[in-house]
């Protein structure tokens, strides 16, 4: 079942990685809300919706390279693996997301349980998320502790873990995955997704 997946384990730069970690941490941070809840025992984190839009006019140098990569891939991957699955060429939403269990309410861990991306939509145009694409900024093995990404097992073993520093997965929004307890430091990610219709 390794066809639904393109995973990269150096698909962005180290360099580019350590500078982002920096960017990131002068932006603004909100709870990522579920159901309109602030926290909700399904998912705990806290996300940025704007830095890494193209309207929003970010000149942080770092944040305007990594979208240009992520469109890259988005492009390529889509042709060569999708075989071109009926959406654009960049992304539509691009997300930062920040897993910090010292900013985490008392007596909880970061973390997003099991969950598909395609429950997004955007209604007034009768469209679906179909790709996602998740890129890992933190270094599993200095920054945080925990964080792994887990695919349902129905869809094969992947080398991804969602741990290893620039690395990057894209992979059908209707997959089935979750984030595991983050424990200590913080971990970078960077989601983006591509809309078009729904699938036929």
């Amino acid at each position: 079942m390794k066809q639904y997946f393109y995973e990269n384990l150096n698909a962005v730069p180290i360099d580019l990685c350590e500078q982002l970690k920096k960017d990131f941490e002068t932006l603004e941070w909100m709870p990522a809300l579920l159901n309109n809840q602030t926290y909700h025992e399904k998912r705990n984190c806290f996300i940025n919706d704007e830095a890494m839009q193209v309207q929003s006019g970010c000149k942080i140098q770092s944040i305007n390279s990594l979208r240009v990569i992520m469109n890259t891939y988005l492009k390529s991957v889509n042709r060569s693996i999708y075989k071109g699955v009926d959406t654009p060429d960049d992304f539509a939403d691009i997300q930062v997301i920040k897993y910090a269990p010292s900013e985490a309410p008392a007596g909880t861990l970061p973390h997003f349980d099991w969950h598909t991306d395609d429950v997004w939509t955007q209604p007034t145009l009768n469209l679906i998320r179909k790709l996602t694409q998740v890129v890992v900024i933190s270094d599993g093995d200095k920054d945080f502790e925990g964080g792994k990404v887990e695919f349902d097992p129905l869809h094969g073993e992947l080398e991804y873990d969602g741990r290893k520093q620039g690395s990057m997965i894209m992979f059908p929004s209707f997959l089935k995955h979750r984030v595991l307890d983050v424990t200590s430091g913080i971990r970078y990610a960077v989601n983006g997704w591509s809309y078009g219709p729904s699938w036929r």
